[in-house]
C-alpha cells in the first residue's frame, strides 16, 4: 500500500504547472467550474499523505497550489470572486476551506490564514451561501445556500478546522446547530441524511 501511496502522489506532483495549478481545465476555461474543487482534494490528499507517512516532499507542490489559489481569490482589487468559480451558490469551491486550514497549520503562513478568512467573509456575501449566518439564526442546514448537502458538509470540515486553528466560538456553535439539525430532522430510513444530494426537510417523508 505504502508503494502505490508514493507511486501516485509522484505522479500526481509531476502533473503541477509552473504557476502551481493542479487541475484538468485548459487556460482560458480555469476557475469556472470544478477545478477550485480538484484543487481541494489535491491538497486533502497530499496533506493526508505528508501526516501519515512523515515524507515531506510534496509539501513544495501544495505551498504552490495554496500561493496560487492566494493570487487568485479574494476581495481586493484585481482578483476573482470564489463564490463564482464554482457550482452550489459557491458551497463547492468555498469548501478549499478546510485543506487551506491545515496547510496553514502545516506551515504557518500569514498568508493561508488571511485566505481562510477571506473564505468567511465570503460566505456573507450578498451572492454567497451565508453559511455562518444562516447556522446561527434559521439553525437550518437546508437553508444554507441551496440546500447541497455533501458540498456543504464540506465546508463545514473547514469550518471545523478553521475553528480548531484559530478559535472561534460562533463558527463552533454553527456547526453544531447544523449537526443538531441534521440528528433530529435529517436522518432517513435508508440511512442517509439527503435526498438526491439535497438537505430537504423530512416532513415530506412522514406524508
Amino acid at each position: 500500500m505504502r508503494a502505490k501511496l508514493d507511486r501516485t502522489v509522484t505522479e500526481l506532483v509531476k502533473c503541477q504547472l509552473e504557476d502551481g495549478y493542479l487541475g484538468t481545465y485548459a487556460e482560458k476555461d480555469r476557475w469556472t467550474e470544478w477545478d477550485v474543487w480538484a484543487h481541494k482534494y489535491n491538497l486533502i490528499g497530499l496533506i493526508s499523505y505528508m501526516r501519515y507517512t512523515g515524507n515531506m516532499e510534496p509539501l513544495s507542490c501544495c505551498r504552490r497550489m495554496g500561493d496560487l489559489l492566494c493570487r487568485t481569490f479574494g476581495d481586493a482589487s484585481g482578483k476573482r470572486d470564489i463564490i463564482k468559480a464554482g457550482e452550489h451558490v459557491g458551497l463547492a469551491p468555498t469548501s478549499v476551506l478546510e485543506p487551506m486550514v491545515l496547510l496553514y497549520r502545516l506551515t504557518g503562513e500569514p498568508r493561508y490564514r488571511d485566505f481562510c478568512k477571506y473564505i468567511l467573509r465570503a460566505w456573507e456575501q450578498p451572492n454567497g451561501p451565508k453559511v455562518i449566518s444562516t447556522l446561527l439564526t434559521a439553525k437550518r442546514v437546508d437553508k444554507v445556500g441551496n440546500g447541497k448537502a455533501y458540498e456543504m458538509l464540506s465546508c463545514l470540515n473547514g469550518a471545523l478546522e478553521y475553528y480548531r486553528t484559530i478559535g472561534d466560538r460562533q463558527i463552533l456553535q454553527a456547526c453544531l446547530n447544523a449537526w443538531q439539525d441534521i440528528v433530529d430532522h435529517r436522518l432517513y430510513i435508508t440511512g442517509a441524511a439527503s435526498y438526491k444530494e439535497v438537505s430537504m426537510t423530512i416532513t415530506i417523508f412522514r406524508m
